[in-house]
């Protein structure tokens, strides 16, 4: 399948010194605490790294604006993990002003305590402060990979991804991967945890809650290995992959199940909830055919609207001739949507492609209209996985890069992490790059109330913005203002 060709593309790519003058940035008195060389209204103190590594200076690229939060300055870089391989895929704001991480590790030594098998679920939960106030492993002696977690209302947490155990924290296994569902107190202490699946692979890859307080899972299911299982609405065997949709009451229950797609691969990667109470779904599709009306080429952004119940109500494919991956859905002003991921397509309908793979932006209204569209990046693989809307109503988007023209300026090894602002037409206010000589990779991203937000993702770089590394590759946190 061409999308597994794109999977395998991207990891080839991903495997194929800068010192500074130190400064006493430790003296805040000092004289150098006051000075201001690149003139954009903050101190060169200001644009240090604060705690793991203090005597890196990071010099932003391009210009920030004092007046407005958000300037893109690396204020904190933390590494997590052991000697093996570990990644935070999701941070998700908390009620107290905190945040709470989950990812998954290899590891059974480091940071690492009490490991349940070869990958496990890892969540941490932070203060508002960014102090480490508990961090818990879960999972079964076989393979879990998170995917999302959100706080609920009450403020426990729940979050998704998929399993391969039946032993430990996980009851049962329906055949490989399957729909993995947990919900944990305050405190990290497990209230329950359910598989949902049949005999092939099925992946739990974001979870909402909603408006009554009900759970909503998205993913994927392998309908052929199913035998046409999993939707309870109607019964049509047609691919080898559709979107999968779970409806769960607070207890984990099932109240519905939906699949749509058709008869190639389709992914659903997020959802949220639309003003009606019904859902729009963002994912991928290979198919041209059953659900997929107006397919474009290899694999299109796709976008589901159904309606609470989880009728479809419409669908709509964006993309080129090529390869077209949506990994995010965010609500913006005026009921309108971005949709997030990267473009293999060039010079197909309107996209303009600056190389081989650009992060791509596409701005929609409620009714899946587009309203406009950008790719972003360079001659190289650049792709965006995340975003948020920002108080001030910037949009701040982050992915990773490998180019250094364009739209970039440079690079520091490899894949970097990259970090761009535009207003709301979409146009670049400033981008940021960080990371090392190795691959380092942004996988989520949220606002916190003090003007500064929180990126997650993974590095096994160990120079430049990155002083260090614990194994072959670690989870990190940025904060970033």
């Amino acid at each position: 399948m061409k999308y597994f060709i794109f999977v395998l593309l991207f990891l080839i790519l991903a495997c194929t010194d800068r010192m500074d003058e130190v400064k006493d940035c430790n003296d805040f008195k000092s004289a150098y605490s006051l000075i201001d060389t690149d003139g954009d209204g903050l101190t060169d103190c200001e644009e240090t790294t604060a705690v793991d590594n203090p005597n890196t200076e990071l010099k932003p690229i391009g210009t920030t604006d004092p007046n407005n939060p958000f300037n893109g300055v690396l204020d904190t870089f933390i590494n997590k993990g052991g000697s093996l391989n570990e990644s935070f895929k999701s941070v998700a704001k908390t009620i107290d002003g905190g945040f709470v991480i989950l990812g998954f590790t290899q590891s059974q030594n480091g940071d690492i305590t009490e490991p349940k098998g070869s990958n496990d679920f890892w969540v941490l939960k932070y203060d508002m402060k960014q102090n480490l106030e508990w961090s818990k492993i879960y999972g079964g002696t076989n393979e879990e990979i998170a995917s999302r977690i959100i706080q609920l209302k009450d403020g426990s947490y729940a979050m998704t991804g998929y399993s391969k155990s039946d032993d430990f924290d996980l009851n049962s296994n329906m055949g490989q991967k399957d729909v993995w569902v947990m919900r944990i107190s305050e405190t990290g202490d497990i209230m329950w945890s359910k598989s949902y699946g049949f005999v092939g692979d099925e992946e739990g890859l974001s979870i909402i809650e909603n408006e009554n307080g009900d759970l909503v899972v998205c993913g994927y299911i392998d309908v052929t290995a199913s035998g046409g299982k999993g939707n309870d609405f109607r019964f049509r065997q047609h691919g080898v992959g559709d979107i999968w949709l779970l409806k769960l009451n607070s207890n984990g229950d099932k109240i519905w199940r939906r699949y749509f797609g058709g008869t190639n691969n389709d992914r659903a990667y997020d959802l949220i909830q639309t003003d009606d109470g019904g859902y729009l779904v963002a994912g991928t599709s290979e198919s041209e055919d059953f659900d997929i009306s107006k397919p474009n080429g290899s694999y299109d952004y796709w976008l589901v609207k159904i309606s609470e119940d989880g009728n479809m109500l419409w669908e709509k494919s964006f993309g080129g001739e090529e390869i077209d991956d949506c990994l995010k859905i965010v609500a913006v002003e005026n009921n309108n949507y971005l949709l997030i991921g990267n473009t293999f397509s060039y010079n197909q309908n309107d996209i303009d492609n600056n190389g081989y793979s650009d992060a791509w932006v596409v701005k929609i209204d409620s009714k899946g209209n587009m309203l406009w569209q950008n790719t972003y990046g360079g001659s190289a693989f650049d792709a965006a996985t995340s975003a948020f809307y920002g108080r001030k109503g910037e949009y701040i988007i982050v992915g990773n890069t490998r180019s250094k023209d364009k739209d970039l300026t440079n690079n520091k090894g490899q894949n970097d992490i990259w970090v761009f602002k535009t207003d709301k037409n979409g146009k670049i206010i400033w981008n940021r790059n960080y990371g090392g000589n190795g691959i380092d990779i942004a996988n989520d991203v949220i606002e916190l109330d003090n003007y500064t937000f929180i990126l997650v993702g993974e590095s096994n770089s160990k120079d430049q913005d990155i002083s260090y590394n614990k194994g072959y590759s670690d989870a990190v946190i940025l904060k970033i203002r």
